[in-house]
């Protein structure tokens, strides 16, 4: 049985582990992404698009040119908050971390009271 809790162990850790791996990779991808002015390349790609002649049919080119404003204005928006996500990102990268430490103490914490109730309460069954 103390396999069985060891091995449910290293597979959650092993879990956790990927899992927090993944999001503080995520969040490092997203941060270098912001700061390489990934959402010029976005501003000037939005002013490249062509519509299609069947998109036509369901809205009329003066609402085409709102829904770009609108979609150029957001861009605009998140471009001037470009710096301040870039400095929360830097923040919450180690803080996946952290919380990565938590959950593995608590997993830990979990293994060591199975060890010991299968330690107190296993032996009882062998003495009848």
């Amino acid at each position: 049985m103390k396999v069985l809790i060891w091995g449910v162990f290293v597979l959650a850790v092993l879990v956790w582990t990927g899992f927090a791996a993944l999001v503080a990779q995520a969040i490092a991808w997203s941060s270098d992404r912001l700061s390489t002015g990934a959402v010029g390349a976005l501003e000037m790609a939005t002013n490249q698009i062509v519509i299609p002649g069947w998109a036509s049919a369901w809205l009329a080119p003066s609402d085409w040119a709102t829904v770009f404003m609108f979609v150029q204005s957001a861009i605009d928006n998140a471009a001037a908050t470009v710096p301040l996500l870039t400095s929360v990102l830097g923040w919450i990268a180690p803080l996946v971390w952290v919380v990565w430490a938590l959950g593995l103490a608590g997993l830990f914490a979990l293994l060591i009271m199975g060890t010991l109730l299968i330690k107190r309460f296993g032996d009882r069954r062998h003495q009848a």
